[in-house]
């Protein structure tokens, strides 16, 4: 059943990129969001409080989606003053569903309940409909103040969290706010972005999964004989940090020149001081995997025979990486 509802919301997420029309929209949404609680359910872990507080919040925001869809009737009315709150609630409805700067707190408390394959659905194939949605209504000043305020938050909130799935759900904040910023730049640059943080959170969970990682504290206990899972756990950690040579990092960089371009010079300027400021909470994870890890470095157990099937999967992602760097490319001379 499991399977089932993961093509069925592959397929919600499919017919919505297909389609033109704010109705279907709100349509696909909603069979996303009913494709994905009974996903919750099948946790057995699951707090069932927590699946009534989402379904309540993607109702609420669904109400408002489909209320403020009547926009385009007042467009061209005497009733500009209703066409503008009709604007300001069709954003709002988005930022909810979203989990964007101030409705956060439902989010993260979600994260920190659900199993890590829950946390990657919620991170990653939840957030891609309403954040196409966005272009229908343009990109307004309440999108770029709840973008600023989402990195502030999760910047500093994450400094003090000891929890792998809190930190996750912060980082996931924050990278939808570039992915907010892609997309009013460039759709290609949005889908090249989002692909490459599929593919990077992806590997993370999997790790997670296969040591049972829940604080920070026991990345250090991993076993001396796992190096390798180490270094892997380094490698994406450094991804999410966006420094060079990482695919992540000539992605942002792009969106800071392209933005540079558009005389958002000030609001960059902020955007880069805040991403300085997650790279603590990335670094603390780093030290932590990487201590008493560096005597094992010469040993080199990733490329022990007795143990290849993982280093052929480590070259096979690194392989997908540079591909992707070479799309990007392309994209970008287009």
């Amino acid at each position: 059943m499991m399977k089932f509802y993961l093509i069925m919301l592959s397929m919600s997420i499919i017919l919505m990129l297909s389609s033109g029309s704010l109705l279907f929209n709100w349509m696909m949404m909603e069979f996303n969001m009913l494709c994905f609680i009974p996903i919750l359910f099948k946790d057995k872990n699951f707090i069932w409080s927590s699946s009534y507080s989402y379904f309540m919040v993607q109702a609420l925001g669904s109400s408002m989606f489909l209320i403020s869809s009547y926009n385009t009737y007042f467009t061209n009315s005497c009733l500009s003053y209703l066409s503008s709150f009709m604007e300001v609630m069709f954003t709002i409805s988005l930022l909810m569903k979203l989990g964007m700067y101030p409705f956060y707190s439902w989010y993260i408390k979600l994260m920190s309940e659900m199993n890590w394959m829950n946390c990657f659905y919620m991170s990653t194939i939840q957030k891609i409909i309403p954040l196409m949605s966005m272009m229908f209504n343009g990109i307004s000043v309440m999108i770029y103040l709840s973008v600023f305020m989402t990195v502030i938050m999760s910047s500093i909130k994450a400094l003090k969290l000891i929890t792998m799935k809190d930190l996750f759900g912060y980082s996931s904040l924050i990278h939808s706010s570039w992915m907010m910023m892609c997309m009013t730049l460039n759709l290609k640059l949005f889908f090249l972005y989002f692909i490459i943080y599929f593919i990077i959170s992806y590997v993370f969970v999997k790790l997670m999964i296969k040591y049972q990682l829940l604080l920070i504290s026991d990345l250090m206990y991993m076993y001396s004989t796992n190096f390798k899972y180490k270094w892997y756990l380094s490698v994406i950690i450094v991804m999410f940090m966006s420094l060079p040579p990482m695919l992540s990092f000539f992605m942002k960089l792009y969106i800071i020149l392209k933005m540079v371009s558009f005389d958002q010079i000030y609001f960059i300027l902020l955007m880069m001081i805040l991403a300085l400021i997650s790279l603590v909470f990335y670094y603390r994870l780093f030290i932590y995997v990487t201590m008493n890890s560096m005597l094992s470095f010469k040993l080199m157990m990733f490329i022990d025979e007795n143990n290849n099937e993982e280093y052929n999967c480590f070259k096979l992602l690194m392989l997908l990486m540079l591909m992707l760097l070479m799309i990007s490319m392309i994209f970008f001379l287009i």
